[in-house]
C-alpha cells in the first residue's frame, strides 16, 4: 500500500496515462502515482547508432544493457578492426559508456554491421554458405574467391565454422528412397546414407558411418521416420532390408534398376568370355533384353506375362543369368508393388541423380572430418530444395533467403528454379483446377 500526502501528488505536475488504466474502474490521482513510482520496468530503446568524426560510432540514445538507464556518461572510444563487404577491412572507433546508475560500461552496439567478438560482417557468412552450396567450393578454395572480391581472406578453418545449416523439416509425402553413397575420409572409404521423398523432391536426412550394417540402417531409418508418415520405401535388394522395411509396416519396392545392372554387368562376362561361340552371345543378348523389357511394362499382367517368357528361357541361360532370373521370380511381388500406388517409384533413380548432382564422382572430393563433410553435404542438400524440391515459391524463398543470401526476393529467386520445377509450380501448385482436371 503507497500512501503519498496531497504536496507530493501536487508535485507531480504531467502524468501519462494508458489505455489500461481505464479498465480497472474509476481513476484515482493517489493509484496512479503510487503505480507510477512502485513499478519496475527497464527503459528500452531501439539502437540507433551514429558516426562522428567519418570513424568513430556512437549510439543516439544509450540505454545500459544491465539495468535499462538512460543515465550514461561517455567513457572513451574502443578501436575495433572491422572486414565488411562495400568497404573493405576498415578500423573504426566504438563509443564506450559508464552507466551513473549501476556502474557498469557497455560499448555501443553495432550489431547491425558487425556481431559482437566479431570482425567480419554478416553478409560474408551468406556469401560463404551461397558459395559452397552452389559451386561447391572447399574451405581453401572459398577463401581465394573472397579474397579476389572483397580483398578479405579469413582462415579456412574459420570459414568451416561459418559453414552451419540443417536440413530443412516438410511436411512428407510418406513415400521414400533410400540408397548409399561411397565417398572417401582422409582415404578412408565411408557410406553416405540418405533418405529421400520421392514425392516432394527432397532430401529428408543424410548420415556418414565407416561401417554399413543393417543395426546402424535400421537406427537411421527410425530415427529420421519418427513422427512422419511412412507408406513405402524403395531400396536396392540387400537382405536386411526387407526386415527392417517390415518392422516399419511400409511397402517395400526393389529397385528395377540395380536389377538391371546387375543382369548387365554379369552378361558382360560372358561377351568377354572367349570361349563362348556367337550363337550363344547372341542368344545370351536376346536374354537380356527380354529380362529389360519385362520392367518396361505399363501393368502388372504386362510385367508378368514378360516375365513367363524369360521363365521359359533361364535353362539355356548361362548360370549366373539363371541365378538372377529365379531370383525376380522368387521376389516378383517387391518388383511390381509400383502397380498399386503411382507415388510408389519403381526405382531409387532419384537419389542417384540427387548423388550425381550434390556430390559428382567426377570431381575428386578430398573430405578430412564428418562434420566436414556433413556440413558441405546440408548446404548442397539445401540449394537442392530451393532448386528442385516440389515445395512452393514462397518456402522455396524463406529457405533461400535464412540459408544463402538475403538477395533472393519474390522476382529473382524464379532464377534458380529448375525447368521441372517452375513447370510444377505453374500446372500444379498455382492452379489447383488443372491438378483436379488431370487426376
Amino acid at each position: 500500500m503507497c500512501f503519498m500526502s496531497n504536496a507530493a501528488v501536487q508535485a507531480v505536475q504531467v502524468v501519462q496515462c494508458t489505455l489500461d488504466d481505464f479498465g480497472g474502474g474509476v481513476l484515482t490521482i493517489d493509484d496512479m502515482v503510487c503505480e507510477r513510482l512502485t513499478q519496475d520496468k527497464r527503459i528500452t530503446s531501439e539502437q540507433q547508432v551514429v558516426m562522428f568524426n567519418n570513424d568513430h560510432l556512437g549510439e543516439m540514445n544509450p540505454v545500459c544493457p544491465a539495468c535499462g538507464s538512460v543515465k550514461c556518461v561517455k567513457d572513451g572510444f574502443r578501436e575495433r578492426h572491422l572486414k565488411t563487404g562495400d568497404f573493405g577491412s576498415i578500423t573504426v572507433y566504438v563509443q564506450r559508456y559508464e552507466c551513473k546508475k549501476c556502474g557498469k560500461g557497455f560499448s555501443a552496439r553495432i550489431d547491425r554491421i558487425v556481431k559482437k567478438w566479431c570482425q567480419y560482417a554478416e553478409i560474408f557468412k551468406e556469401r560463404v554458405n551461397a558459395i559452397a552450396a552452389i559451386m561447391k567450393y572447399s574451405g581453401r578454395k572459398i577463401q581465394q574467391v573472397l579474397l579476389a572480391l572483397f580483398g578479405v581472406a579469413p582462415s579456412h578453418q574459420t570459414i568451416e565454422n561459418w559453414l552451419q545449416a540443417d536440413i530443412p523439416k516438410f511436411l512428407y509425402s510418406g513415400h521414400y528412397s533410400y540408397d548409399e553413397q561411397v565417398v572417401k575420409i582422409k582415404g578412408k572409404k565411408a557410406y553416405r546414407m540418405t533418405l529421400f521423398d520421392v514425392v516432394l523432391n527432397v532430401p529428408v536426412a543424410e548420415e556418414i558411418s565407416y561401417k554399413l550394417s543393417a543395426k546402424r540402417v535400421k537406427r537411421f531409418l527410425k530415427k529420421n521416420l519418427k513422427g512422419h508418415p511412412v507408406y513405402s520405401v524403395t531400396t536396392d535388394d540387400r537382405k536386411w532390408y526387407r526386415d527392417i522395411i517390415k518392422e516399419l509396416k511400409a511397402i517395400h519396392q526393389l529397385c528395377g534398376f540395380h536389377f538391371i545392372k546387375r543382369v548387365t554387368k554379369d552378361a558382360d562376362y560372358y561377351f568377354n568370355d572367349k570361349s563362348l561361340s556367337n550363337t550363344e552371345k547372341i542368344r545370351l543378348a536376346i536374354l537380356v533384353s527380354a529380362i529389360r523389357e519385362v520392367f518396361c511394362s505399363f501393368t502388372e499382367e504386362e510385367f508378368l506375362r514378360k516375365l513367363e517368357n524369360v521363365y521359359a528361357m533361364k535353362d539355356k541361360a548361362p548360370s549366373r543369368i539363371k541365378k538372377h532370373i529365379e531370383t525376380l521370380v522368387d521376389d516378383v511381388d517387391l518388383y511390381t508393388n509400383y502397380f498399386l500406388n503411382p507415388y510408389i517409384p519403381k526405382t531409387s533413380n532419384h537419389v542417384e541423380e540427387y548423388y550425381r548432382q550434390t556430390d559428382p564422382k567426377k570431381m575428386k572430393k578430398r573430405y578430412k572430418t564428418i562434420p566436414g563433410l556433413i556440413r558441405a553435404l546440408h548446404l548442397k542438400a539445401i540449394y537442392w530444395i530451393v532448386r528442385n524440391g516440389f515445395i512452393s515459391a514462397d518456402e522455396s524463398l524463406s529457405i533461400a533467403r535464412q540459408t544463402l543470401s538475403k538477395h533472393y526476393n519474390t522476382t529473382n529467386i524464379h532464377i534458380v528454379f529448375s525447368p521441372k520445377k517452375k513447370h510444377v509450380l505453374t500446372y500444379w501448385f498455382d492452379n489447383p483446377s488443372k491438378n483436379s482436371e488431370r487426376k
